[in-house]
């Protein structure tokens, strides 16, 4: 799965071709004996999305679900038949600032305007989309594209530290379904 989940995240942004698009949430399903991967969207209301930052609304999404598990088996509901459940993914756009060449100054200021979510009011800003994914393992994915440029993917290993809002909510909903499933 470490090589299938990428390059299901590569394509699910490559053949993205407007930008401004809301969030979308996935259930990564397996289909058939030979197991291959697709995303099943998840759609969300548009006054969703709209309450808070996307990686906000998942984390409270994986909250709630976690409160109120008959949410969860609406969503295995909508599974389609004989496939099986292998993670969740969530993409969003959002923006993102090259460090290479900056100042010390300049990358300080760069890595506080991130952590304070303030990278959309930096002039060196970058519009970007990314969609992370967590399989039914815990491992944990990620892609991301620039606007006008090419779409980097990858297996998130641990020694690349991890984290972050999105990827709690992801791994939070993905063990909450997995849960869900296996007592069914």
């Amino acid at each position: 799965m470490e090589d299938q989940v990428p390059a299901l995240l590569k394509a699910a942004l490559e053949e993205r071709t407007e930008w401004d698009e809301e969030p979308m949430m996935y259930v990564i399903c397996s289909c058939g004996d030979e197991g291959s991967l697709h995303l099943h969207a998840t759609p969300a209301p548009d006054w969703f999305w709209q309450q808070n930052r996307p990686p906000v609304m998942v984390m409270r999404l994986a909250q709630g679900m976690e409160r109120h598990p008959e949410l969860l088996r609406m969503l295995a509901s909508d599974l389609p038949p004989a496939e099986v459940f292998a993670g969740i993914a969530f993409r969003c756009e959002g923006w993102t600032v090259a460090l290479e060449d900056k100042s010390p100054a300049d990358t300080e200021r760069l890595k506080r305007a991130l952590t304070e979510h303030e990278l959309c009011q930096q002039p060196e800003r970058i519009e970007c989309r990314n969609i992370w994914a967590c399989d039914t393992h815990g491992e944990l994915y990620a892609a991301t594209q620039n606007r006008g440029g090419g779409v980097t993917a990858m297996h998130l290993d641990d020694s690349m530290d991890p984290q972050g809002t999105v990827l709690e909510g992801i791994v939070r909903l993905t063990l909450a379904m997995r849960t869900l499933l296996e007592g069914d």
